[in-house]
């Protein structure tokens, strides 16, 4: 409890903290210098989420980084555990990313800063329609160079088992053209959902091949939908697996 305690106090402090470190990506934004903001949040954010990461405790190990592009953007598929699943990739993978993310996130003061930052897409489950054509919107800007997050499942499994894909997000950025890389996380339930308090846990983080999506049938699509799944699941434990 002691450590949930600390870790709290810890992230507030820091998300204040961070204010300071805006203030040149509101300068740049101002000045309108997009592509110097962008590279410059492509570096801060990613800093902020390796060290709440490292503040748990917990240690992550990374693989597949060679399928990782480097020249081009792309909508990055992932199963989703727990709430330390969002630091963990965009610590890892190093570089602008935003995400899906609901209101009730986009409340939280600061933090809502660098969510816009990050151009993440703010749904209200109680406005779903829309809410998928914001989602719709994020992942189509895909194409414009900006990197975007799904989580297909939908919520967090808050275990180690993998829950069915829901419709939506995965079929848009199929349909969208856009290309895919799956990843997928392991570990993150624990820090946080398994006990309902901090603790340290290993986490592992892999990057699948790039997936290209264009031009494809209605068969093709349903059937690398189940290929995207099948993929993210072989890189779990066989108990968390569940068929699609």
């Amino acid at each position: 409890m002691l450590q949930t305690i600390l870790y709290v106090l810890y992230f507030v402090v820091t998300l204040i903290l961070t204010l300071i470190v805006y203030l040149p990506y509101l300068v740049m934004k101002l000045l309108q210098l997009q592509k110097s903001a962008d590279s410059y949040i492509g570096v801060i954010v990613p800093a902020w989420g390796r060290n709440i990461i490292w503040m748990t405790g917990s240690r992550v190990t990374v693989t597949g980084l060679e399928n990782l592009p480097k020249d081009r953007a792309v909508c990055f598929i992932s199963n989703h555990q727990g709430n330390f699943d969002i630091p963990m990739i965009v610590g890892e993978l190093r570089r602008k990313i935003g995400f899906v993310a609901k209101i009730e996130l986009a409340k939280v003061p600061i933090l809502v800063l660098w969510m816009k930052a990050l151009d993440c897409i703010i749904i209200d489950r109680k406005k779903a329609h829309q809410s998928l054509k914001m989602v719709q919107k994020g992942i189509r800007s895909v194409h414009e160079g900006r990197n975007i997050l799904i989580f297909p499942e939908g919520t967090r499994s808050q275990s180690a088992r993998m829950g069915s894909f829901k419709a939506g997000g995965l079929q848009m950025a199929i349909r969208a053209g856009v290309p895919i890389v799956p990843l997928t996380v392991n570990g993150c339930y624990h820090i946080l959902e398994e006990k309902r308090r901090i603790q340290r846990s290993d986490l592992t983080l892999h990057v699948h091949p790039l997936i290209e999506t264009v031009s494809l049938g209605k068969e093709e699509q349903d059937a690398l939908s189940r290929k995207i799944y099948d993929q993210i699941a072989s890189k779990l434990p066989s108990i968390a697996k569940k068929s699609k």
